[in-house]
């Protein structure tokens, strides 16, 4: 009988240790500020392009920002450009807000027979975000009447 009251008497002591051993942990994140956390953010954007190859020769043209980062990418604000042809007569630019880009999902946007000409063409996707670095994107392409065929 005192074998198993000495066992639950260390035991008891054990658990008391270890619950007085975490407090200072839990209260130490918890203390955390906004602004120090934000500093360890881990949010990273990728750019795709969305040209009449990759969508099965329709008429359009775009673009898909991927958040491959571990944190929602916030205030997430995208421009498109399509310029050159023959001549230089393309010009073509869209700014659009995106919102935000949760973890491991992509947002854009599908210009559909919006860009029209004919020749080479570069475009570009610039992104810029809250809490990300800013990015840039450029591919050269061919436009065939409203076909943006995009090499890259």
């Amino acid at each position: 009988m005192k074998k198993n009251k000495s066992i639950c008497v260390i035991l008891g002591m054990g658990i008391a240790l270890l619950l007085v051993s975490t407090v200072p942990l839990v209260s130490s994140v918890a203390r955390g500020s906004s602004s120090s956390l934000s500093t360890m953010q881990d949010t990273s954007l990728k750019i795709h392009f969305f040209g009449s190859l990759r969508q099965f020769l329709l008429p359009a043209a775009g673009y898909g920002i991927e958040n491959i980062g571990d944190e929602t990418a916030y205030n997430v604000t995208a421009t498109f450009t399509v310029e050159g042809g023959l001549s230089g007569l393309i010009h073509f630019s869209d700014t659009t807000e995106l919102g935000g880009i949760i973890p491991e999902y992509t947002s854009g946007t599908t210009y559909v027979r919006a860009v029209d000409g004919f020749g080479g063409v570069t475009v570009t996707v610039s992104v810029i975000a809250s809490n990300a670095e800013s990015l840039e994107r450029t591919a050269q392409g061919l436009q065939i009447g409203f076909r943006t065929i995009i090499f890259g």
